[in-house]
């Protein structure tokens, strides 16, 4: 089934091309780079954007991959799914996805933290 977006395209005071994509399920717009937008369509196909929350409540915009079924965040789609970390907000609001706003922060990504090993010892002899 194919979603049809409501998008408004326009330029930003940067003189960048964006598009402000209306959520599926809230009555406001997701801000991206009109190319970003352009690459998620032609990755993953013309998919719902949502704004999900998590446990403690602060909102994503999100989609549901439809090649694995897993929801993803589409920030991190944007920046590239790089591993082992998180996406930051420069100016905190998260329906602002323009590549100038995300900022990608070293961490687990949402993996354990990794113990490191103490150094081996030489066998005695």
């Amino acid at each position: 089934m194919s979603i049809t977006h409501d998008v408004v395209r326009q330029i930003d005071p940067d003189g960048a091309a964006v598009v402000g994509v209306l959520l599926s399920n809230a009555s406001e717009r997701v801000w991206l780079d009109a190319d970003a937008y352009a690459a998620v369509l032609n990755e993953l196909g013309d998919v719902a954007l949502f704004l999900g929350r998590n446990e403690r409540g602060t909102a994503y915009v999100r989609l549901c991959n439809p090649e694995s079924g897993v929801q993803e965040t589409l920030a991190r789609i944007i920046t590239g799914r790089v591993p082992r970390t998180n996406v930051s907000y420069a100016d905190q609001d998260r329906l602002n996805l323009r590549r100038t706003n995300l900022v990608l922060m070293r961490g687990a990504g949402g993996r354990p933290k990794r113990r490191k090993r103490a150094p081996s010892s030489p066998p005695l002899s």
